[in-house]
């Protein structure tokens, strides 16, 4: 529930367009001093809760915004900072990464479609994102460029989103993805 309220300011702006607009016209039509405050208070009220929907950070806007951070290390081939975005508890992923980071000089890494965030019902230390990015990269001096989609688990350590898993598929052939989400 917290979800849908945090993480979108339009649906309080809707909500409380939809409730203080007839509170103005009642107000203004029946010239009522405490029609004119309750929708004023309303007013006051869908304000205050976008304001405070702005201030906070949903775990899954927390996945989002490191999905961002990522793809910006990955574009400046930062094997170092790489390796901090995957948890340590998972040597074997940081290799994988690192191994597969050393092969490919990338110029462009862009988050262009997140398709879906979910954090797990039963864990919620744990989320997965499927996403797609753009990348233009270099490979043993030929340039390649293209779409992947990229399903990444996460586990919560501390404040921070850590990598466990990772995979990139060819955004045509959706059902190798099976699978890799909750």
């Amino acid at each position: 529930m917290s979800d849908i309220i945090f993480e979108s300011s339009l649906k309080i702006v809707v909500f409380g367009l939809f409730l203080a607009i007839p509170f103005f016209l009642m107000a203004h039509h029946f010239r009522n001093r405490y029609l004119w405050i309750t929708a004023f208070c309303i007013s006051g009220l869908t304000l205050a809760g976008v304001i405070v929907e702005r201030l906070v950070e949903t775990p899954r806007e927390q996945v989002a915004r490191t999905l961002s951070e990522l793809a910006q290390v990955v574009e400046n081939n930062d094997n170092e900072k790489l390796v901090q975005f995957i948890s340590n508890s998972k040597p074997d992923t940081q290799s994988r990464a690192v191994y597969e980071m050393q092969n490919y000089d990338f110029a462009i890494c862009q988050t262009m479609m997140i398709h879906d965030i979910k954090i797990d019902p039963d864990n919620p230390d744990l989320a997965s994102a499927d996403f797609m990015v753009r990348f233009q990269l270099g490979i043993n001096g030929n340039a390649a460029g293209g779409f992947r989609d990229v399903v990444l688990t996460f586990k919560k350590e501390g404040k921070d989103w850590r990598i466990v898993e990772y995979a990139h598929f060819n955004p045509a052939n959706r059902s190798e993805r099976s699978g890799w989400l909750f």
